[in-house]
């Protein structure tokens, strides 16, 4: 294995919102750090799952898309910090060698004096939905990337979280055929996003048993 000799005053595991916000904090105290991310691209799930999605609680920005989010974060830096972003660098064990912190990944071991995991949810996989006529069929969606594709189609969304309700007004803007089915009474996100949505209509409690498409027989 290929042993770095440099020691980092910081090294940063993961390159989502939380990771890239550190970052942006130890530059501004000028700190010498690396920050390692286990995939091809830096954003995590905001990149990842909702790029479209409207944030509105973060400070100095009254509404920001989350990925112009964080395009904002990565414009913060350039070729003169004192960084280095490494993609693709899984981490796989972490250790302390007296006042110092090994980091390893499959490849390679780095040495820093603090470490900040900021790994979140960790590599995002989708729960996937459970029921007959499911599998294979394309027109069932985990990751939004894009909303104007949607413009006046009919779509169902399928749960009772933020994220759900998020997606509830964020697509309604786009097509005024929108039902939110969630299977139980209560919803466990913030209900006053969806509250002044003519549009919306909500159907609960159901649970889908079945995915039929146009064409299929009964």
């Amino acid at each position: 294995n290929l042993f770095m000799e440099k020691i980092w005053q910081l090294i940063i595991i993961g390159g989502g919102p939380v990771g890239l916000s550190a970052a942006l904090k130890a530059k501004q105290n000028n700190y010498d750090f690396l920050l390692l991310e286990s995939q091809s691209k830096l954003g995590g799930q905001l990149m990842e799952l909702y790029p479209e999605k409207e944030i509105i609680d973060i400070s100095g920005h009254d509404s920001i898309l989350a990925k112009d989010y964080i395009n904002w974060l990565l414009s913060q830096f350039d070729n003169s910090d004192k960084a280095r972003f490494y993609l693709n660098e899984k981490v796989n064990h972490l250790k302390t060698l007296n006042e110092l912190v090994e980091v390893k990944t499959d490849t390679t071991a780095y040495q820093a004096k603090a470490v900040i995991i900021a790994t979140g949810l960790g590599v995002y996989m989708p729960r996937l939905l459970e029921c007959h006529g499911a599998e294979g069929c394309q027109n069932i969606i985990y990751a939004l990337h894009r909303l104007d594709f949607l413009k006046d189609k009919r779509v169902a969304i399928l749960g009772g979280g933020d994220a759900a309700l998020d997606w509830a007004r964020d697509i309604s803007r786009h097509t005024p055929y929108v039902t939110l089915i969630h299977r139980r009474n209560e919803f466990r996100g913030d209900i006053s996003v969806i509250e002044n949505i003519s549009t919306l209509k909500i159907k609960k409690p159901f649970i889908p048993t079945k995915i039929k498409k146009e064409h299929d027989e009964a």
